[in-house]
């Protein structure tokens, strides 16, 4: 559903429409107060397009850098992506995010914001982490990623400060830093 047709010239949704939104969803459908919240902060809160854009660069890159070069840098982050991608359906690899699904998440403007998309990111390591179960090599290989990933932010929006997001990672657990990491300014 589009909003574009119910907005003012400020961008704004009338809260008549939301309203009528919300009644929609509660009888229609049977959702409960919880859902159609959640649904109505769907349909208002979209990222813009450009932001959308540079996310979508961002993990195009990074996708394309770990196809090239994956076997070599992040061999056991590679394996597990490309099991996850052909549907490997052993020892819970399904349940795992991976890039090619945090791509279509930002193609269908499921993130409200940039910020979004590296919580995804960061998860999608935390689960790779777990699955092998925090080895010192999967860690080591995750902050690697980590480091890649945030470079690539700070360079598509380079006037947004990232170091609370991406100190996020390391506050989760011991992660072992890199000799040669860029530095996080």
């Amino acid at each position: 559903m589009a909003l574009a047709h119910h907005q003012n010239p400020k961008g704004q949704v009338p809260l008549s429409f939301l309203l009528r939104i919300t009644l929609k969803l509660q009888k229609k459908h049977g959702m409960g107060n919880l859902q159609v919240l959640l649904a109505l902060q769907t349909l208002v809160a979209r990222m813009s397009e450009i932001t959308q854009r540079r996310c979508k660069k961002v993990v195009i890159k990074l996708q394309r850098r770990i196809d090239k070069e994956g076997q070599q840098i992040v061999p056991m982050l590679t394996n597990l992506w490309k099991r996850i991608q052909n549907g490997y359906a052993g020892g819970g690899v399904n349940n795992l995010l991976d890039l090619r699904e945090i791509d279509q998440r930002v193609k269908r403007l499921e993130y409200t914001g940039v910020m979004e998309l590296a919580s995804d990111v960061q998860f999608m390591l935390k689960g790779a982490m777990q699955f092998f179960g925090f080895s010192h090599e999967v860690r080591y290989e995750a902050r690697k990623v980590h480091n890649l990933f945030f470079g690539l932010l700070k360079i598509a929006f380079p006037h947004t400060d990232f170091r609370e997001t991406r100190n996020a990672l390391s506050s989760s657990g011991p992660i072992p830093s890199l000799g040669s990491a860029p530095s996080t300014r």
